[in-house]
């Protein structure tokens, strides 16, 4: 039998085997001709469409792949809409790995320590779909979407997301009914109702049992599996506070959610009216721009909670705890063009470049007691004899500050630490200096510029919130 082949302007891919099909939609695992790689391919008949909106969602889903850039979500390889042959095809990579449906259904569930580790890595997921610009809700999550390969999460068919948080005019239910949230049923799918599916999925591996098999509360008629529920006290909190039938009772984002996971048991998360608009938050927590994140003192008792007098944060980042992770990422970063940078560390012989890059340090949180100010990082390079140690210590000391960074965003480092003692010695030797140093340093100029305005980008597309940073100035005791 020959084998049925779909060709794209760009490729040619060979079907291998059907994974879901029907008269206007089907799922296929294809190979590519030209050298075999493995994908997903999705095909569309027009002529067979019930309904306008099933095209909509189709290209729905292809704009928000090729739009999404995240490791744990297929990324868009090919689409292709042949108006002649009435075909639209959407070709993704695949994931291989197993669907928490299959082991819903050949193992009735998961241990409360696999619940929560899967639970915590989709609410990762969500943040990124979530908090980008515009935000994507994927509005299906069951466990037939969640799938686990190599004991990673992966969030897989995007038929049914939306890409913006604007309303429409029309009302359009999407979703799997168990799954799906009750705002979902008169078509106003919102971040929450992303929380709601993944809570009953999570829930369903949980107990073993799927939404229809849980008991139910006799006076409200919602679902009630807190009796069926073995789990850390914690975690039963988060999951049960995700499946609240009112949007304003569940966590605002997923960002929150994780937050509800680490919390302890004297600061219950706040639900009800309290929550609508921005989201009240517990005495020990602030809005920052990163989302809600713990209060710091600053000045006197306690110490800041990521301060590790043992163990380095650069050194050992896997140190941090949750509550680190969260101050620490925050930062004042600010754009500033790398082609600029260098041309002004040029022209002034590389005294721009240590009052600029002097400058970030005060940008930047506080990771050990070491870190100098603004102050110090400019001042002692102008000093002599300390400009000897100063010299290397400040754009060394930066370097770790910005790849700290990137790591607590689960990333490898921006700027070789080697690369900047190198750099930094050659600038200082004499004659050499002048010769090749400044020169060879413009390198690190850009290389560190460019990390900083990355930084500083993924900043400004967050949501607005007042930094929890102390002003320019004030130090850890």
């Amino acid at each position: 039998m020959t084998p049925t082949v779909f060709r794209t302007p760009v490729a040619s891919y060979v079907v291998t085997e059907t994974l879901r099909e029907s008269a206007s939609a089907s799922t296929y695992a294809v190979q590519r001709e030209s050298d075999g790689a493995p994908f997903v391919l999705k095909r569309l008949a027009i002529a067979n469409l019930q309904h306008w909106k099933q095209f909509d969602l189709f290209e729905r889903e292809v704009a928000a792949l090729r739009a999404i850039e995240h490791p744990f979500v297929p990324r868009w390889v090919d689409s292709h809409l042949d108006e002649s042959a009435g075909v639209f095809v959407s070709v993704q990579t695949r994931v291989e790995g197993t669907t928490l449906r299959d082991v819903l259904r050949t193992q009735g569930g998961l241990s409360a320590a696999d619940v929560e580790n899967y639970l915590r890595q989709a609410l990762g997921i969500l943040t990124h779909l979530h908090e980008r610009a515009p935000q994507i809700i994927h509005r299906d999550i069951n466990p037939s979407n969640v799938m686990i390969a190599r004991g990673q999460v992966y969030l897989i068919d995007f038929g049914a997301v939306k890409v913006g948080n604007a309303q429409s005019t029309s009302m359009t239910t999407v979703g799997t009914f168990g799954y799906m949230a009750p705002e979902q049923l008169l078509g106003r799918a919102t971040v929450q109702s992303d929380l709601f599916g993944l809570g009953m999925t999570m829930l369903a591996m949980a107990t073993g049992m799927e939404p229809a098999s849980m008991p139910q509360d006799p006076s409200t008629g919602q679902v009630d599996p807190s009796s069926a529920l073995h789990a850390p006290e914690h975690l039963e909190r988060a999951l049960l506070s995700l499946i609240r039938p009112g949007v304003a009772e569940r966590p605002q984002s997923a960002r929150q959610a994780l937050m509800l996971l680490d919390q302890p048991q004297h600061h219950p998360m706040p639900h009800g009216p309290q929550m609508m608009g921005q989201p009240a938050l517990p005495p020990a927590y602030q809005q920052t721009p990163y989302g809600p994140a713990p209060v710091v003192r600053y000045g006197g008792q306690p110490l800041a909670p990521f301060v590790h007098r043992e163990v380095s944060p650069y050194k050992m980042p896997e140190a941090l705890t949750p509550e680190d992770k969260a101050y620490l990422r925050q930062h004042r970063l600010e754009s500033f063009s790398a082609p600029l940078a260098v041309l002004l560390h040029l022209i002034t012989f590389g005294v721009f470049s240590i009052i600029h890059f002097g400058l970030q340090h005060d940008k930047l949180p506080q990771a050990k007691q070491d870190d100098p100010s603004a102050a110090k990082a400019i001042g002692f390079n102008f000093i002599p004899y300390f400009n000897l140690y100063w010299f290397i210590f400040q754009p060394v000391r930066l370097t770790d500050r910005l790849n700290l960074q990137d790591r607590i965003r689960d990333r490898g480092d921006g700027t070789s630490r080697s690369l900047m003692i190198t750099l930094a010695i050659f600038g200082m030797i004499p004659y050499i200096n002048f010769l090749i140093g400044i020169p060879l340093y413009s390198i690190g100029v850009y290389k560190l510029q460019k990390q900083i305005n990355r930084l500083a980008q993924e900043r400004e597309a967050l949501p607005p919130g007042q930094p929890v940073l102390p002003p320019a100035g004030m130090r850890m005791p």
